[in-house]
């Protein structure tokens, strides 16, 4: 006798299985660069308390 499965199948609307695939189209690009920046933690290459100062006055003053 086979194994119970725990998957399933399931038939999309052509217009609704697009927009899944450009939504993972946007994670796979989210999770490379999260990737990327916590090889560079790990490497030791990190901001210096006046780089992330000129990054968040850049945003504030940009918000007036």
């Amino acid at each position: 006798m086979a194994e119970p499965s725990d998957t399933m199948t399931v038939r999309l609307p052509a217009h609704i299985k697009k927009r899944l695939a450009g939504q993972c189209d946007v994670q796979e690009w989210q999770v490379a660069e999260i990737e990327a920046g916590l090889r560079e933690a790990d490497a030791g290459e990190f901001c210096t308390p006046e780089q992330v100062e000129a990054v968040i006055g850049k945003w504030i003053r940009g918000a007036d």
